[in-house]
């Protein structure tokens, strides 16, 4: 009987559940290497964010609304897209 393949996130999901059991250092290396990517692509995003809201302040020729903002805002935390 052949067992069905595992997809690449399974195989993954499995390797991380083996190393946290038999190597919690690396695991914990490895779960700090990935949220240090996380929070730059964070920081990348808000600078992004913050370049295009002063974009906005020069062509309407002061600040920009304060419910533009929010939109903005909320656009960047939405994890949907």
């Amino acid at each position: 009987m052949e067992c069905p393949q595992k997809t690449n996130a399974e195989r993954q999901k499995a390797y991380r559940e083996r190393l946290e059991k038999d190597k919690p250092s690396k695991y914990g290396e490895l779960r700090v290497k990935h949220l240090e990517k996380v929070k730059e692509k964070y920081q990348k995003e808000k600078k992004k964010f913050l370049h295009e809201e002063e974009k906005t302040r020069e062509q309407s020729g002061g600040k920009p609304m304060l419910k533009e903002l929010k939109e903005k805002k909320g656009q960047l935390y939405d994890k949907t897209q």
